[in-house]
């Protein structure tokens, strides 16, 4: 009966430790699943944005006012990106604006259509800071114009925080 005993309250110690153990690599699970989509979501935000500036322009409408006046490594926490629809027709473009808040710790893209923007769209979530870099210099015609874009993006899940960043020069502003 004692060695009975003995070999239960074993039994009870090993069941407890792995249920420990279970618990605690379930919950490390979890949370590596949730930074694992934050800062997915802001890689593939990143490479849009990026991708997006490379084969297009960006405007130097302030995107909401309509004003022009941007200057040379300006950081903003938007951007208004014009984009053609198809590279052989460059009479036909999509506009977009990207935009960083700060309050809802989101990177937020609108699309632009006459003049009137659209719905928001939520690229990057728990953003804790982003910005855009803009670089002014002269285009083939010597036009003042955004010849470089840079963006940062910070995103917060937990304890965990990671850092992205993207360049891109908007090849229609070069000269070959």
């Amino acid at each position: 009966m004692v060695e009975a005993m003995i070999a239960l309250a074993i039994t009870a110690m090993l069941l407890t430790a792995v249920g420990a153990a279970f618990t605690s690599s379930a919950k490390a699970m979890e949370i590596n699943d949730q930074f694992f989509r934050a800062s997915q979501g802001a890689r593939v935000a990143v490479n849009r944005v990026m991708t997006q500036a490379r084969r297009g322009t960006v405007s130097e409408k302030d995107a909401y006012d309509q004003i022009t006046n941007l200057t040379d490594n300006q950081t903003v926490t938007y951007i208004r990106l014009i984009t053609p629809i198809n590279p052989a027709d460059l009479t036909q473009v999509a506009e977009y604006i990207y935009k960083f808040d700060s309050t809802a710790k989101e990177l937020q893209m609108y699309k632009v259509v006459n003049n009137v923007i659209g719905a928001k769209n939520v690229l990057a979530k728990d953003v804790i800071a982003g910005n855009f870099v803009i670089g002014i210099g002269k285009d083939a015609n010597q036009a003042k114009c955004v010849t470089r874009l840079a963006m940062s993006i910070t995103v917060q899940e937990g304890n965990n925080i990671i850092r992205l960043s993207g360049n891109a020069v908007p090849r229609g502003t070069m000269t070959y």
